[in-house]
């Protein structure tokens, strides 16, 4: 700046100096200028230029300080020091403590796909439903989850089950994750509890025209597990679509040690899931 500047109209007025820092994209600006007149001994002015805040379109202008001009004193060193002392203190923007806030609650709704790699019956069977589950965030990296899914299984080619059945399959447990902007990746285990309604299946051909007649049909061929209990491990992903929202893809598997029957008849299923998430806080 020439010393017969105006210092009362910086850069020539208030907007040009929010252009300027906007173009730019900074938040405050230093700038150093020499003043006075023939009657007094020139001197160095600071002054420092705040962009506008967060709904206030003004420019703020303040004075940092200032000292005469004289010649047994090197000025560029003296403002040099005056300025790394008061970006030191400063209360800058990119100074100011940002805690990313990261969601704790995660919710999820999904399309679910499940084969038990077990089964009483010559070929595997299908089953298809959807699942709900609900994570918190106990602490960073830690989760503690569950999970409900209602399946419906498909009739398996032979025909070895009787009827086709629904199951209501419930997981509780604890993971880990790692959380960030863009999504979620989890690692879960818990206990897995699966009722099957009306679970019957039989290779005996007397058994499925006449499961009902003892003289036909006797009750041991046929197997009714009902309930199983077991350990369950899935892994996923949340990846963030928009705002809260996010698309969940899972997978799992489970090993049941206890059911109704001495062994499970029925075991070891492998579950895909994918559907939409909701992350709050």
């Amino acid at each position: 700046f020439l010393r017969t500047y105006p210092k009362e109209t910086l850069m020539g007025a208030a907007e040009r100096a929010l252009r300027f820092l906007g173009r730019h994209r900074v938040a405050v600006g230093c700038y150093v200028f020499a003043t006075g007149a023939d009657d007094r001994d020139p001197r160095v002015e600071i002054r420092v230029l705040e962009g506008p805040t967060r709904g206030r379109h003004a420019v703020g202008l303040g004075a940092m300080g200032g000292f005469a001009l004289s010649s047994h004193e090197d000025a560029s060193e003296r403002v040099s020091r005056m300025l790394t002392a008061w970006s030191a203190c400063a209360d800058l923007p990119s100074r100011e403590p940002r805690i990313t806030r990261k969601p704790r609650f995660f919710m999820d709704t999904s399309a679910a796909y499940a084969l038990f790699l077990k089964v009483p019956t010559r070929k595997l069977f299908h089953n298809a439903g959807f699942g709900l589950g609900l994570a918190w965030q106990a602490a960073e990296g830690l989760d503690v989850f569950g999970r409900i899914n209602i399946f419906n299984a498909f009739p398996d080619p032979y025909g070895d089950l009787i009827s086709d059945f629904w199951s209501l399959r419930g997981v509780v447990g604890v993971g880990y994750s790692l959380v960030g902007d863009w999504g979620r990746v989890f690692v879960h285990t818990g206990l897995d509890i699966n009722y099957l309604s009306d679970f019957a299946s039989t290779t005996d051909p007397q058994c499925k025209f006449w499961p009902n007649d003892p003289s036909r049909c006797a009750a041991s061929r046929i197997k009714r597990p009902s309930y199983l209990v077991g350990i369950n491990g899935a892994v996923g992903v949340n990846v963030r679509l928009a705002g809260p929202i996010s698309l969940i893809v899972q997978t799992g598997f489970t090993g049941y040690f206890f059911s109704n029957s001495t062994t499970p008849d029925i075991n070891f299923p492998f579950m895909l899931e994918a559907g939409l998430g909701y992350a709050f806080f």
